[in-house]
């Protein structure tokens, strides 16, 4: 394909986090409403319930849909500008695709060989490989969720742990959303991973290369070495679950020093309802920025943000109008939490990403940035100011979808800046045209060969 390392991994990584922050079901659901539970214990307000507020917030987060829209826009025009159009043009250049990575000094062979994931020869490359273990975790995860949070509660609420939810004990009959307040969404994972791991070691066992005498030695993966993949990539997340211990550390000694009341008291004279979820949402930015964690600016920045809502608004706190403006300064907490944890190079995600697509993190990071940010401002323009002033969410997000390919386009058309890519196409081994033309190419040529495939059918 020709595709740069650092598109795939500015795909993977700006299709993570802003998918699970608009999922309804995903695991960053439990962490959130907990918080928002507090927060809303913090100014008394009682008026809607934590998953209500929740879900209301989804269609006012603003950074969350941009990107998305980004992503999608990005990948349909082929065209680019920035470090992402150099990446591109580079990837496009060489006939032999060695420069789909940046390399260095070294040759892509000897780059390709100090990786630590390598392809077995004599085995072929199936993409089932990747597929069911990724069903195999999906399909058991949600089971496990419901379960976990059947499990958690088991008592009537005056006798129960702290933390339960609702005004009754929880049962496979109780609402879904109070199965899944309550649910240890930490459990689940750990049993799907298991599950998921032992799937993976058979799978992979059974692959053999038929060249060689003993079949463990050619398989894809011995148990052994699957097991000892596993280790090694949970090694990845020692630095951001270390990130993340200490995000949680800061912001409960930022609680405790009541740093919510000092933000209110410094900004609450100088900001309105209006400017509000701008000014949180490029707070909550800065601060991922720097900390590279989106779950620990949320953890800091949801306390203030409902404090500081509390005292610019001219509303009644537990009215519909109070609502509307909580419902959007959660969503711009949310959505400065995800900009930030993009722009930052010491981001979990970012390093993940980047380390998954084998793409070294200073160019994953250099051409992810540029877009990241315009995402960003995108955002602050088209969908925190004016949901302040009291516009509908829905309709920023459909302006925001036909927008942004036209700046896109417009940014690309800088001389020397920007420009449409090359659509290569690895049938014929060359480029089938440029920018949109050769992405409707592309796409001519993918219906043309599934209507021949049907006709020479029997």
């Amino acid at each position: 394909m020709h595709l740069s390392r650092e598109k795939l991994s500015f795909i993977v990584d700006c299709t993570s986090s802003p998918i699970a922050g608009l999922m309804p079901l995903s695991t960053w659901i439990a962490y959130e409403l907990t918080l928002i539970r507090a927060a809303s214990a913090s100014i008394g307000y009682t008026h809607e319930t934590e998953y209500i507020l929740f879900i209301a917030s989804i269609g006012k987060r603003f950074y969350a849909w941009f990107m998305l829209f980004f992503v999608f826009w990005n990948c349909a025009l082929c065209v680019d500008w920035g470090p992402m159009y150099v990446a591109e043009k580079r990837a496009r250049a060489a006939s032999d695709g060695s420069g789909v990575v940046n390399t260095g000094d070294k040759s892509i062979q000897d780059w390709e060989e100090d990786q630590p994931i390598r392809m077995k020869k004599n085995i072929p490359a199936r993409w089932l490989n990747a597929f069911i273990p990724f069903v195999c975790f999906i399909g058991t995860f949600l089971p496990f969720l419901f379960y976990a949070g059947v499990q958690k509660v088991t008592m009537p609420v005056a006798t129960c742990e702290p933390g339960c939810y609702g005004d009754n004990e929880i049962t496979w009959e109780s609402p879904t959303k109070d199965i899944l307040a309550n649910a240890n969404n930490f459990a689940a994972l750990r049993w799907a991973a298991g599950v998921t791991l032992i799937v993976q070691i058979v799978l992979y066992a059974v692959q053999y290369d038929k060249t060689r005498g003993s079949r463990m030695k050619g398989c894809l993966l011995s148990p052994a070495e699957t097991i000892e993949a596993q280790l090694n990539g949970s090694k990845l997340y020692l630095e951001g679950i270390v990130a993340l211990l200490l995000a949680f550390t800061y912001a409960t000694a930022l609680r405790d020093l009541g740093i919510a009341t000092f933000f209110a008291d410094a900004l609450g004279e100088t900001l309105t309802p209006t400017t509000l979820p701008t000014v949180t949402f490029i707070l909550c930015s800065l601060f991922a920025l720097s900390t590279g964690t989106s779950w620990g600016t949320m953890g800091v920045f949801f306390p203030i943000a409902f404090v500081l809502a509390q005292t610019v608004t001219k509303e009644p706190i537990n009215s519909d109008a109070f609502t509307s403006e909580l419902e959007t300064t959660l969503a711009a907490v949310l959505g400065g939490s995800i900009w930030g944890d993009h722009c930052s190079p010491v981001s979990d995600t970012t390093i993940l990403s980047a380390m998954s697509s084998q793409v070294p993190l200073w160019d994953h990071a250099k051409t992810q940035l540029p877009y990241a940010f315009f995402a960003g401002v995108v955002s602050i323009l088209l969908g925190y100011l004016p949901a302040g002033a009291g516009a509908p969410g829905p309709l920023m997000i459909i302006s925001g979808f036909f927008l942004i390919p036209v700046f896109h386009v417009g940014l690309s058309k800088i001389p020397n800046f920007g420009g449409p890519i090359e659509v290569y196409c690895p049938e014929v081994g060359e480029c089938i045209g440029e920018g949109p033309r050769g992405a409707m190419n592309s796409i001519k040529r993918s219906f043309k060969k599934s209507s021949n495939s049907q006709e020479a059918a029997p």
